[in-house]
């Protein structure tokens, strides 16, 4: 069963994933729950500010990340925004406290990790090598710096490694293994009765007495809210869009304007080097002493000795020196910034002055330089008419946007003059409350905030524009219904059928009740199912976890049961939902049998158990770690 859990990701088991997305961050504490100074700041942490904007960042990636790895399997529905929010918080807060932790204690990845860490993550490539072009673009459009985001991913690094170290604690024995094994592979048969309430089910039972005291006594069931409809024009870039047209000279034009930025790659070069090695904390001494050491290399190479024969006689790197320092063929992003500046500024058979890296200092010759590569605009011709469409069209949808805000902020009472004047349709809504829609624009947050604010509701006037990613809308509220209990009339048939389902639960509830007491004193599943509403239904070698027909809630219950003792087996009732209920006669359990795995299914056995191990270990650490400091959560900006 564990080792499928990927396989199944739907129904229940989606809930899992997203409770997973917090480990081994999501280790709930206790705070002080309180306004704080700044609508910005959603929690300290000693001190340490955690922005509003943090969590809703942190909560879309969650989401994002959940809807690209699922897809079709995961139902948006069960995604509790509250809950998963708070998750993000979580997250964020245990990372705080895990980030101090290690810097408290020294911990430290190497200069040459963090580079290696950057260059390798892919949406910093282009061409298949790192970008240092693309690098800060990506960057400078997320509005970061790139010594604040190197920061954080060293910090990153330095927590994996943390909790690597945690879980590599963590001590598994071959009995716990065969203890897990027994059970998540144990296997029961057992029988069941299926009580359905449909088969109570009598609206006509209900008396019209019963309904007016429920009536009576449950107003706040049928309260319809303040609801309006309104009246919007709306603005849509797909429509400019289809009206923008770029020229071939003006998309050329832009080729040649971005083909060095963007588009061309700078030639490969074949280099050799000697290094003489000059630790980072040298003094400046030590550092001019290879320099000068270096310069006179480099002054006898002027005058005609091999650097190749130099190299093997005093470079300290040894998996080049003995080929007389020869890298090879290097690429932008291959090296070290300071050697590849160095490198990439010479002309073929030239040698650089003395350069100085993290791993000492260098004499560079380029041996060889290959043309440079220029990407042909035939290649790139779609992607730079695209980009022209898009800029001509925010262009003009600003234009645009700013004239709707100027007619509808002039004429705030209409929106006839804007109409007329943009050429755009009146539109109108459906009743909404307060909690939205589930489709059309009253589902989008925005629009409702604006429809229920004062300025649209009580004063009556046009929102501003709002942007609702690709069009552009203007609400006013064309109706308006305040919140009222709605008569016993119109609601006869909601309440006379509420109450035939109860009825219908409760006679189905007691007859599990009834089942139950009588398979315990005898009688037989065959008798009992000859009842009304009553179906027997056999479950034999159900595997815990496999896949199965019956109800999750009967299986699920069937493995809380007890072991069936020698004289009867087990009994047991469970609702199963929907008013329905079960009752469940369990006949026998067999353990998992551990002789049937082999090494390598044990061993992902000893995996499970060391990760589940160590997440223990790792919260027990958090949890120390909450203890000891001051974090305070400002519950009403979550």
């Amino acid at each position: 069963m564990l080792l499928a859990i990927r396989d199944r990701a739907k129904g229940w088991f989606a809930w899992v994933i997203i409770v997973l997305i917090a480990i081994p961050f999501a280790f709930f504490g206790v705070y002080n729950y309180l306004s704080g100074p700044s609508p910005n700041i959603a929690a300290q942490v000693n001190g340490e500010d955690i922005l509003v904007s943090e969590v809703t960042n942190r909560y879309r990636q969650q989401r994002q990340q959940l809807e690209a790895q699922f897809g079709d399997q995961l139902d948006p529905a069960i995604f509790d925004d509250d809950e998963m929010r708070r998750n993000a918080l979580e997250q964020l807060i245990n990372e705080r406290l895990l980030a101090e932790y290690v810097d408290k204690r020294g911990l430290r990845i190497s200069d040459e990790r963090l580079r290696a860490l950057v260059r390798s993550q892919e949406v910093f490539h282009e061409d298949g090598r790192f970008s240092s072009a693309r690098y800060e673009q990506l960057l400078r459009n997320a509005g970061m710096r790139p010594e604040v985001y190197e920061a954080r991913v060293r910090n990153a690094e330095v927590i994996e490694q943390l909790q690597l170290g945690v879980f590599g604690t963590a001590l598994v024995t071959n009995s716990d293994i065969e203890r897990l094994i027994r059970i998540d592979r144990q296997s029961r048969d057992f029988a069941y009765l299926a009580i359905d309430r449909q088969a109570f089910y009598d609206p006509a039972s209900v008396t019209e007495e019963a309904m007016q005291a429920f009536y009576n006594d449950n107003q706040a069931l049928f309260q319809r809210p303040e609801q309006v409809r309104l009246a919007y024009v709306e603005l849509q870039e797909a429509r400019l869009r289809q009206g923008v047209e770029v020229s071939e000279g003006d998309i050329r034009e832009r080729y040649n304007e971005v083909r060095d930025s963007r588009f061309t790659r700078e030639g490969d070069r074949a280099v050799r080097h000697i290094l003489i090695s000059v630790p980072e904390g040298a003094s400046q001494a030590e550092v001019e002493a290879a320099r000068e050491q270096l310069n006179q290399m480099r002054a006898d190479i002027a005058e005609g000795m091999s650097f190749e024969d130099l190299a093997r006689e005093y470079s300290d790197d040894p998996g080049s020196a003995n080929r007389g320092g020869d890298l090879g063929v290097i690429r932008r992003g291959q090296m070290v910034d300071e050697f590849e500046e160095a490198a990439y500024m010479l002309n073929e058979g030239e040698v650089s002055p003395p350069v100085r890296t993290p791993f000492g200092v260098h004499l560079i010759q380029v041996y060889n330089v290959e043309p440079d590569r220029v990407r042909p605009f035939e290649e790139v011709r779609d992607r730079l008419e695209q980009e022209l469409v898009a800029e001509r069209v925010g262009h003009r949808i600003h234009e645009l946007v700013e004239q709707l805000n100027n007619l509808t902020y002039e004429h705030a009472e209409s929106l006839e003059p804007a109409s007329e004047a943009m050429g755009l349709d009146i539109q109108h809504t459906d009743w909404f409350s307060r909690d939205g829609a589930d489709s059309g624009l009253a589902s989008n947050s925005a629009v409702v905030q604006q429809a229920f604010s004062d300025e649209v509701l009580q004063h009556g006037y046009n929102s501003e524009a709002i942007d609702l990613g690709g069009r552009h809308v203007v609400v006013r509220v064309e109706e308006h219904r305040p919140a009222t209990t709605l008569p016993l009339e119109e609601v006869a048939e909601e309440v006379r059928s509420r109450l035939a389902r109860e009825q219908a639960e409760d006679r189905a509830r007691e007859l599990a009740a009834e089942l139950r007491e009588r398979l315990e004193a005898g009688d037989s599943l065959e008798s009992l199912a000859e009842l009304d509403g009553v179906t027997a239904h056999e479950a034999d070698t159900v595997v815990r976890g496999s896949g199965t027909n019956h109800p999750g809630a009967v299986v699920r219950q069937a493995f809380m049961m007890s072991r069936p003792s020698e004289d009867a087996p087990s009994v047991a009732d469970v609702q199963v939902g929907n008013g329905r209920y079960a009752v469940i006669q369990l006949h026998n359990v067999t353990d998992g049998d551990i002789e049937a795995l082999d090494e390598g299914e044990r061993e992902q056995y000893r995996m499970l158990l060391q990760q589940a191990y160590g997440q223990a270990a790792l919260a027990g650490l958090l949890a120390d770690l909450r203890e000891e400091a001051n974090v305070r959560v400002y519950e009403d900006r979550i």
